[in-house]
């Protein structure tokens, strides 16, 4: 019985080894053949070319009739067209005074809903660019733009137990 099993188990063997060899013959026939001097030539031409086309593209994209959106302007208005008050709310998410303060602000939120609350992080682009243009509109020095800070009502809070201690008071006499 073990010489029946390996004698199967040896034609199953040369099996394979002839499979494999027919396999790299017909890899060895198919290879790909070597490029000639002509067809180099040809293939640096088409390189050129690309180059070439991928250049216009670029200078095409930097000419004059191309549009860019337009950096947005933030105004800080004390209210809006409605007449609401509007409170100004910068902060970051790696800031951990930041993230003390969010809670009292979606608090006063909910306590004086005709008020509106508008949040920029400074970690997007529309957020930083809103703060530099409030750092600039109010002359802030660099010592002092911080946050978390408040703008409402043109008065500027800054610090989490200052915005928790004073904002509601700002937005009870506005209310």
């Amino acid at each position: 019985m073990r010489l029946y099993c390996g004698i199967l188990l040896l034609l199953l063997l040369s099996g394979c080894v002839s499979e494999i060899q027919e396999t790299n013959e017909t890899i060895n026939e198919t290879s790909v053949p070597e490029p000639s001097v002509e067809n180099e030539e040809e293939a640096q031409t088409a390189a050129i070319e690309e180059n070439k086309t991928n250049n216009d593209l670029h200078s095409d994209v930097m000419n004059s009739k191309t549009v860019f959106p337009e950096e947005p302007v933030f105004d800080f208005n004390k209210t809006n067209e409605n007449g609401s008050m509007i409170v100004y709310f910068f902060h970051s998410p790696g800031c951990s005074a930041c993230r003390e303060t969010y809670g009292t602000i979606a608090e006063l939120e909910d306590k004086y809903p005709n008020i509106l609350f508008v949040n920029y992080s400074l970690a997007n682009a529309n957020g930083s660019l809103a703060y530099v243009q409030f750092a600039e509109k109010y002359n802030l020095s660099a010592s002092k733009q911080l946050v978390p800070q408040v703008l409402v009502n043109d008065t500027i809070i800054t610090d989490r137990f200052n915005i928790e201690e004073k904002l509601e008071n700002i937005l009870k006499e506005f209310s």
